[in-house]
């Protein structure tokens, strides 16, 4: 072959190399840029976003169970500790309002006596009586014998107090079943705030039921208050106490000291009443002759009385006032007392009442198995 067509073919060869290449380029290219099309126009997909799982505990409350996420059972705890503080507070002023009240009730009505204590007192009996209870034993134990004969017995005061101890164990019975009332609505009110509805995704890790000792911490019967009372009492009814604050305040009082007067103080005054009235009476009957013996005796007698009559109408004169004030001040010294135990006795017992509810609801909240 000559060099001509060896040229010819081989021109015609290599523009057949070229275009061949030059058309696979552009298809690659084409196809290339259809395919970028094509899935720039296809839907973008994602994998579906998981729910959140709720860690909840179940929670059992007058038969309604409901579901609670395990970190509002903290929440729940404090709410309760702070609630039941509050209600202490409120039921401790409610008693201490109820005894203020009963106590000062029962006083003013045996506060209206003095006045007739005061009349005995003063009195040629009254004075007699202690010269004769001063020969035989304890003036002071004998006027307030009659300070509970004069003053308290018409007001039936030991009756009264000693219901009334039993009326503030019921009031504090009360106050414990009030508590319980708000506290169970205090309990429903965080429920149906924070319940989880049951269609959501959840896992319940653990359960609480709270009705049973929900129901026991609240169990106070009275008769365990009445004994808790009786032991502060040191087994005394509240009557009997009276008296006794009654007796410290009393013999505490300048006048009532002066008015439990000596032995030897009393026998001087009766031996000088007679000696004198007896000398005066004979001078008056010194004519009658052998009756003036008799005579002497029944006019030294009439003037011993109207002697010490008269000596008792000064004494009232100059120390009544100040003796009825001494009485009232120890009668309000006794109510301010018997206010002070009782306050003491029940606010304790309320005290103790809301710190073993508030332990035992505490531990029933803790989540269990």
């Amino acid at each position: 072959m000559s060099d001509f067509w060896k040229g010819f073919f081989l021109i015609i060869i290599t523009l057949a190399v070229v275009v061949t290449y030059s058309e696979y380029k552009e298809q690659k290219q084409i196809h290339k840029i259809s395919a970028v099309t094509i899935k720039e126009q296809l839907p973008v997909t994602t994998p579906e976003k998981q729910k959140e799982v709720k860690k909840v505990v179940q929670f059992l409350m007058d038969k309604d169970a409901v579901n609670i996420q395990e970190k509002d059972i903290k929440l729940l705890q404090s709410q309760t500790t702070s609630k039941l503080n509050q209600l202490k507070i409120k039921a401790i002023s409610n008693s201490e309002n109820a005894i203020d009240h009963k106590v000062d009730e029962i006083f003013v009505e045996t506060s209206k006596n003095i006045k007739n204590y005061a009349d005995w007192y003063y009195s040629l009996s009254g004075d007699y009586a202690r010269t004769y209870k001063s020969l035989k034993g304890d003036v002071n134990e004998f006027l307030l014998n009659k300070m509970q004969e004069i003053v308290y017995q018409p007001t039936a005061f030991d009756v009264k107090l000693n219901s009334l101890q039993q009326e503030l164990n019921q009031v504090t019975s009360d106050e414990i079943q009030q508590a319980k009332a708000e506290m169970a609505q205090n309990i429903g009110e965080f429920i149906t705030k924070y319940k989880i509805q049951d269609d959501e995704n959840i896992q319940i890790n653990s359960s609480i039921n709270l009705s049973e000792s929900f129901k026991k911490s609240f169990s106070i019967p009275t008769a365990t208050i009445a004994q808790r009372a009786m032991v502060k009492f040191s087994g005394l009814a509240l009557g009997t106490f009276a008296v006794k604050v009654l007796t410290t305040k009393l013999l505490a009082k300048k006048t009532f000291q002066v008015a439990a007067a000596s032995f030897a103080k009393l026998i001087v005054k009766k031996t000088g009443s007679v000696l004198g009235s007896s000398a005066i009476g004979t001078g008056v009957c010194a004519a009658a002759g052998p009756a003036a013996l008799l005579c002497g005796a029944t006019a030294g007698l009439a003037t011993w009385v109207a002697v010490d009559k008269a000596g008792i109408k000064i004494d009232e004169h100059l120390h009544r006032k100040k003796f009825e004030m001494e009485i009232q001040q120890a009668l309000n010294e006794q109510n301010d007392e018997i206010k002070n135990k009782l306050k003491s006795i029940y606010g304790d017992i309320l005290n103790q009442s809301f710190t073993d509810i508030n332990n035992q609801i505490s531990n029933s909240v803790e989540p269990g198995p």
